[in-house]
């Protein structure tokens, strides 16, 4: 009883902490059940639109419904002195590792499976070494020893 009374008071504390000194990111999030495009037709034999110049789907033919999640997290940027080595290779300069709520996994690891990039809110309060967004390096999500919170690997990524 005393453990969970002393997890949770953690957890609420870590929380805070996202919320003081974190840094809000806003998350793409793709439904698993596409649906097709009306504006043009499917071609079976290539799997995408007939039309690869259709300005509805890109000529994807599928159109996934996005909703966006908003959350805070704690950022922390890899300058150029110093370059790490978090779990699965090096991060680079200008990489970055995003602390978050442990229940918020789910939305990381479907930036990974769409391969959708996550957005920094510029107004976030710290000046960063990037301007655009940033994108979730697969196998790079790993949780912490209490299982309150993930650390989530991102390398930069600068917009067309």
């Amino acid at each position: 009883m005393a453990l969970e009374k002393r997890l949770s008071h953690i957890k609420r504390k870590e929380s805070e902490n996202r919320i003081k000194f974190g840094q809000q990111i806003n998350i793409s999030v793709l439904a698993d059940n596409p649906t097709g495009c009306s504006h043009c037709s499917y071609d079976s034999q290539y799997k995408v639109s007939r039309d690869p110049n259709c300005s509805y789907c890109g000529g994807k033919y599928w159109i996934y419904a996005t909703t966006v999640h908003n959350e805070y997290v704690k950022v922390r940027w890899i300058a150029e002195a110093v370059e790490e080595e978090i779990v699965i290779g090096n991060l680079q300069v200008g990489d970055c590792v995003l602390i978050a709520r442990i229940e918020s996994r789910s939305f990381f690891e479907n930036t990974i499976k769409y391969e959708t990039r996550i957005d920094i809110d510029p107004l976030g309060g710290d000046i960063t070494p990037i301007s655009d967004s940033i994108e979730v390096i697969p196998q790079k999500i790993v949780i912490d020893t209490l299982k309150s919170e993930i650390a989530v690997s991102c390398s930069r990524v600068y917009k067309d």
